[in-house]
């Protein structure tokens, strides 16, 4: 997991830097999505997230 954690986090991170904006991407699997389905940062993300 280490390995897509980099090569999809690392390029979005990236173009935040030519953007000017903070992107700061967090990656899951579906199962820990669920789990975490009721913490204030995942409600806060399905609220306010941008869909890539």
């Amino acid at each position: 997991m280490a390995d897509d954690y980099d090569n999809i986090t690392y390029p979005l991170t990236e173009l935040g830097w030519e953007l000017g904006e903070e992107i700061n991407p967090v990656m899951y699997t579906a199962q820990e999505w669920e789990k975490y389905r009721n913490t204030p940062f995942v409600r806060n993300v399905e609220k306010e997230g941008v869909r890539i």
